[in-house]
């Protein structure tokens, strides 16, 4: 497996030691911060990964919405899927985030109704 990482990632995961993976690439992805291709560069579904911690989830689930949504009618029109790799369980995000004064459970309710309405695959 090929795993694609987009240049603007600021702090990628370490993932070179992962099995079945033969490259690591960083490239301009059309979306996401993470692909993953077969080893013959043939897209894997597509897939691609948006990896989110705790303040930037809040950032994008309100401020950056409507770029979000933008982003998940690319996703959409592309055919590939989307997850969303939460860096924290759900009760984590439920609890809140101290800088912002939307609750967690709104969070929630945004990051479900984004499943339904694009597809968005959320992985706490």
């Amino acid at each position: 497996m090929i795993i694609s990482i987009d240049t603007r990632e600021k702090e990628p995961l370490n993932i070179t030691a992962a099995v079945d993976i033969t490259e690591v690439r960083h490239e301009k992805l059309p979306f996401g911060d993470y692909e993953c291709r077969l080893a013959n560069d043939e897209p894997l579904c597509p897939v691609f990964f948006e990896r989110k911690a705790k303040g930037d989830l809040w950032g994008t689930l309100t401020s950056e919405i409507d770029r979000f949504k933008r982003e998940l009618e690319r996703v959409r029109e592309s055919k590939a899927t989307l997850y969303l790799a939460i860096e924290g369980s759900m009760t984590d995000i439920y609890a809140g985030y101290s800088h912002s004064q939307v609750f967690g459970s709104q969070i929630i309710r945004t990051i479900f109704t984004l499943q339904v309405k694009y597809g968005l695959e959320p992985v706490f």
